[in-house]
């Protein structure tokens, strides 16, 4: 994927990436996008919420998982490959 900004009516693809003259490309504009989606801009207080939440779950003693196993599940979940040796 390719982010960037409009500056005087072109997109301009972040960290200087430069694309061929011609290259088609697809837009989606993402500042209407719910706050859960993993396009949507940063919301601290949204984090700040969620890191609250944890440690109310902890405080209750719901379980946890160790911290390998959640990195194995998320990278399963969004086909990032295994992960490196201990």
């Amino acid at each position: 994927m390719i982010t960037g900004t409009v500056v005087n009516g072109a997109v301009v693809p972040d960290a200087g990436l430069h694309l061929p003259e011609g290259s088609r490309i697809r837009l989606e504009v993402v500042e209407d996008l719910p706050p859960d989606h993993p396009m949507a801009p940063y919301d601290r207080d949204i984090e700040v919420a969620l890191v609250l939440e944890a440690i109310a779950g902890l405080e209750r003693g719901e379980p946890t998982i160790p911290l390998r196993r959640a990195f194995e599940e998320l990278s399963r979940k969004h086909g990032l490959g295994p992960l490196p040796a201990e």
